[in-house]
């Protein structure tokens, strides 16, 4: 489907897997969205702690991929739902999955979904290289199941960046990557990293979990209750959005700004 610059902005004030369903549902259908295939999930899984230590606004909250997984998994057109994720450079994706209660929260509904749900490390895949022609990246290896897949849904966490200023849609392309990519231009480039990732990382709907946002370090934030779950097709559109609810203007945000210098749209809040 073509990307909108529509955004939706829709209230949840608690992390309820049915209700986040059913608002996954009229998103899908308020865009129309009509998933087909095989499709590509990706949650945001920078890093998670045993029992919760250091919180749990570092990723995308296990009832939010629960209810999604669910709503894409009802669709009579769809085959199968793959999710797949890499956590930080260095962090297994295996061990935050672990921690942050993914293998919990996928055998709960696999058995109330009605396709097959998989989930799986991105650093533990085979990989299939495609172009990119961007500044830093001009190809890149992407997971089989990605490269692969009829239509890629992201899941992203609204929280603060120490480099960024903000983590949303399209940053969570960083997560395609697995270590020895992602570390290429992971310094001062960063933000043209994450637009060339546009590119191969095109998602074609999007459900930013924005129930609890995390403000300070993207690894262990502070956790402040928004109550909201927003949905689009345009990552940009999307972020935008997200970086004013976090008291940003889209200025202040290097990567939105470098997407817009580089002909992504929309290029402001209006």
């Amino acid at each position: 489907m073509e990307a909108t610059n529509k955004v939706m902005v829709m209230r949840c004030e608690t992390y309820d897997r049915n209700e986040i369903k059913k608002i996954t549902e009229e998103g899908m259908k308020a865009f129309g969205y009509q998933p087909a295939g095989n499709i590509y999930v990706k949650p945001n899984v920078v890093f998670a702690s045993k029992g919760g230590q250091y919180g749990s606004t570092a990723y995308t909250n296990p009832s939010v991929v629960g209810g999604a997984l669910l709503a894409l998994s009802d669709d009579p057109e769809v085959s199968r739902v793959d999710m797949g994720e890499k956590t930080a450079i260095g962090y297994p994706t295996r061990l935050n999955y672990k921690y942050a209660g993914y293998y919990r929260e996928i055998k709960k509904i696999r058995k109330d979904a009605k396709k097959p749900i998989g989930i799986f490390c991105i650093d533990e895949e085979k990989r299939q290289r495609v172009f990119v022609g961007g500044l830093v990246h001009d190809t890149l290896r992407i997971t089989r199941k990605m490269a692969r897949a009829d239509s890629k849904v992201y899941l992203p966490k609204l929280k603060c960046h120490c480099v960024s200023t903000m983590t949303g849609a399209v940053k969570l392309n960083i997560g395609i990557c697995s270590d020895d990519e992602r570390a290429i231009r992971h310094d001062f480039l960063l933000n043209e990293k994450i637009v060339d990732l546009m590119e191969p990382g095109k998602p074609d709907f999007i459900i930013m979990d924005a129930i609890d946002v995390g403000v300070g370090n993207e690894a262990v934030p502070s956790a402040r209750r928004l109550g909201l779950l927003i949905m689009g097709t345009n990552p940009v559109a999307v972020d935008i959005v997200g970086s004013r609810l976090l008291g940003y203007q889209l200025e202040d945000v290097p990567y939105l700004k470098r997407c817009v210098e580089r002909g992504y749209s929309p290029s402001s809040l209006e």
